[in-house]
């Protein structure tokens, strides 16, 4: 077979079985004549192709990046398998490109960025794979996030250490306390782990579930269905309290304000027209 028959799908199936890089998996596909087991075993021999399956290996590290334009704000998760990888700075230097990359474009989702042009030729899943074949490590490219500034709110973010990031887009007056609010707001989310911004947000079937679990625990109490029932609900309430950000209490409130308050209570003691009107929080574990 010669190089001329060498297809795009064919370096592309070699790509995605062994990790390699783009112009490795060409050469290997040439120097086999197409044979694609030959080509795996050779990118193996060289020490190309990493231990096999690097895609199916869980990446329970990683980095968080967030970069801002006077446009936006963007925000990544890239995962990865190590913690020694995640604390590279080549790594990180990928991560913060890739945030960039989502500044810059505004993509919609993560499989509409993979398949975008890549500065450095290629696509990003290119360089994704180049990462991958570079680390040894499932590089993955979780998730994204890009928040337009305009004239009707602030946006506020929090990045702990590489782990943990959060933008809260907030309505109101640009203004210095609209802004500290933002921010507040943004610390909290990282700490408090919000599942959801309200309790609208929740999924039906979520709820149905969670009631259920409180209507079991309570089977075995010597009590009226009417009075379970009742428990059950206010469980329910608690619950629904605790997951949406919006009801939360604000963590910071008696140190800030010296009585406790939730972040709807901490918005209106901020403006009238102050409010969140969404927030992504990113976070390598949990």
């Amino acid at each position: 077979m010669s190089t001329a028959t060498i297809t795009a799908a064919m370096v592309k199936e070699l790509r995605e079985a062994t990790q390699a890089g783009m112009m490795e998996c060409k050469r290997a596909l040439e120097e086999t004549s197409g044979d694609m087991a030959a080509a795996v075993t050779l990118l193996r021999e060289k020490g190309i192709a990493k231990a096999g399956k690097l895609g199916a290996r869980e990446t329970t590290e990683g980095r968080v990046s967030i970069v801002e334009s006077d446009e936006a704000i963007a925000m990544v998760l890239v995962g990865c398998n190590t913690d020694f990888v995640a604390n590279n700075d080549e790594f990180g230097a990928f991560v913060d490109k890739i945030a960039q990359h989502v500044l810059a474009h505004d993509h919609a989702s993560v499989e509409e960025l993979l398949a975008h042009e890549w500065a450095d030729g290629g696509t990003v899943e290119d360089a994704r794979i180049e990462a991958s074949s570079s680390t040894g490590e499932n590089v993955v490219i979780a998730k994204i996030a890009r928040f337009a500034k305009g004239t009707d709110g602030v946006i506020g973010q929090y990045l702990h250490g590489t782990g943990i990031g959060v933008l809260v887009d907030v309505t109101g007056p640009q203004s210095d306390e609209v802004a500290t609010y933002a921010t507040d707001v943004a610390m909290h989310a990282a700490a408090a782990a919000p599942q959801y911004l309200t309790r609208d947000e929740v999924p039906a079937d979520a709820v149905a579930a969670e009631k259920d679990i409180y209507i079991k625990q309570l089977e075995g109490e010597n009590k009226p269905e009417a009075i379970r029932e009742k428990i059950a609900e206010g469980k329910l309430n608690k619950w629904m309290g605790e997951i949406a950000l919006v009801e939360q209490p604000w963590i910071f409130a008696k140190d800030r304000v010296g009585k406790d308050v939730t972040i709807t209570e901490y918005a209106k003691m901020t403006g009238d027209d102050v409010a969140v009107r969404r927030f992504e929080r990113f976070a390598v574990k949990g």
